[in-house]
């Protein structure tokens, strides 16, 4: 049993080294995400969660997004979790102005627990409707995104704490091109790396802190001309801040 836990040991510590690096780059904004969760679970391994989350940027200085959502998921499987969700989201504009989005989500997780670590890979699929904007070859809507996010988690033996590590991908599936069919190119749009810990409060009480650097590719629309355009990539610290209460 031992070789499998160093090996694992050796795996999380390769998965968490480019975790670290981008600590120092440069040019990069600074945010604040903060989430309130509330879960109430049915028998059958059904459950209900509504969260709120209020995101901030430009170095702590302006807010980005409001995002309210419901999920309801089924869990038939200790190993297996299902569920579908929508998201408002409300993006503040540099004119002052509110933007809204409409988002409809359907996801699939599993979960495989090795020693004290809990490793688990979530599949989302989303679709974003920004109300009010027309699709052109500078961006398209909606966006129609795969997410890919793996975690590990460790659990602490006689501890409230929990750390964990994760990566997620972003994949968009019509990403505008700049040229002609804003459906046209797939690509990965977003890569959020993070760590952080949880502190379980109470039994169904908790709080977490963590963070996470986010690389994101956008369409640089300033290099649009004689068909020809580039993509710009943009950095991002989080900070991250969540309080859980499930019953």
């Amino acid at each position: 049993m031992k070789t499998p836990l160093r090996l694992l040991n050796l795996s999380a510590f390769i998965f968490l080294m480019p975790i670290f690096f981008p600590l120092f780059a440069q040019d990069a904004d600074n945010g604040l995400w903060t989430s309130v969760d509330i879960k109430k679970k049915f028998k059958y391994g059904l459950a209900l969660s509504l969260s709120e989350e209020y995101k901030m940027k430009d170095n702590f200085s302006s807010t980005d997004k409001l995002e309210s959502t419901i999920d309801l998921s089924w869990k038939p499987f200790s190993f297996l979790k299902g569920g579908v969700a929508y998201c408002r989201i409300d993006k503040y504009q540099q004119n002052n102005s509110w933007e809204l989005r409409n988002r409809y989500i359907v996801y699939l997780m599993g979960t495989y627990e090795l020693g004290r670590f809990n490793l688990s890979l979530k599949e989302k699929f989303q679709q974003t409707n920004r109300v009010g904007v027309v699709a052109n070859v500078n961006k398209s809507n909606p966006t129609n995104v795969i997410r890919s996010k793996f975690e590990l988690d460790y659990n602490m033996k006689k501890s409230p704490f929990t750390p964990y590590a994760s990566i997620e991908v972003f994949y968009s599936l019509n990403e505008p091109d700049g040229i002609q069919n804003p459906a046209a190119t797939k690509m990965v749009t977003e890569i959020r790396n993070a760590i952080g810990v949880e502190y379980s409060i109470l039994k169904n009480l908790a709080v977490d802190a963590g963070y996470l650097y986010c690389i994101e590719n956008g369409w640089n629309k300033d290099a649009l001309g004689n068909d020809i355009g580039d993509y710009l990539k943009g950095y991002t610290n989080v900070l991250t801040v969540g309080l859980s209460y499930s019953f």
